[in-house]
């Protein structure tokens, strides 16, 4: 896949953390685009489930629920970078 390095201001990135009892927590934070790298932000929310049903038995509607939020925080991150530049301009 050709790659134009191009990027948004604002990203999320997610992770996996090994938990207790076979448990394993989905994680993921808000992060910006600096210079030359990403900055981590903050928590964005997580999600507990067990390390069987996250290697192999999410269902369709447990991938749509995670999609759904991945996306709703980028509309999210994006519509308030977008504010925060126009409100910058205006100060």
């Amino acid at each position: 896949m050709k790659d134009n390095k191009k990027r948004g201001r604002m990203g999320v990135v997610a992770s996996v953390v090994k938990r207790p009892h076979g448990r394993v927590r989905l994680v993921f934070d808000d992060l910006e685009r600096s210079a030359s790298d990403w900055r981590t932000l903050g928590l964005y929310t997580w999600k507990d489930m067990s390390q069987r049903a996250f290697r192999l038995k999410l269902s369709d509607k447990q991938l749509a629920e995670i999609g759904f939020v991945l996306v709703a925080r980028l509309l999210a991150l994006e519509k308030h970078s977008s504010s925060r530049k126009r409100r910058t301009k205006e100060d």
